[in-house]
C-alpha cells in the first residue's frame, strides 16, 4: 500500500463532505494531527480507523486501497453515520464553535 496515494484520497473524500482535519479526527476518535499525518502519507491508518474513515466519508474501503468506490446497497449513507440526530448535530457544531 502506498501510504501517499491512500493519504491524498483520504484528503479528497474528505474535502468534498466539507470537513476540516480537526472535525474527521473528531468524527473518528482522533485529532486534526493524525489526519494530516495520514493526508501527508506520513501514517497508514489501521483497520478500524480505515472503516470508521469510509463510513464517515461514504466511501468503500476498497476506495481508499485500490481506488475502487463501488458502493453496495447496504452502505449506509452518509447523513446517517455522521449525523445521525439531533444531539450528534448539537456536537458538531459545538465542536466547530470551539475550534
Amino acid at each position: 500500500m502506498n501510504s501517499v496515494i491512500i493519504g491524498q484520497r483520504i484528503k479528497d473524500a474528505r474535502k468534498s463532505m466539507n470537513l476540516t482535519q480537526k472535525e474527521l479526527g473528531y468524527l473518528i476518535y482522533a485529532d486534526g494531527k493524525y489526519i494530516s499525518r495520514l493526508e501527508n502519507g506520513g501514517s497508514l491508518p489501521s483497520l478500524k480507523r480505515l472503516v470508521l474513515l469510509s463510513r464517515v466519508l461514504n466511501r468503500t474501503c476498497d476506495y481508499f486501497i485500490w481506488d475502487i468506490d463501488v458502493m453496495e446497497e447496504d452502505v449506509t449513507p452518509r447523513e446517517e453515520i455522521v449525523i445521525r440526530d439531533e444531539q450528534e448535530r448539537k456536537l458538531l457544531q459545538l465542536w466547530r464553535e470551539i475550534c
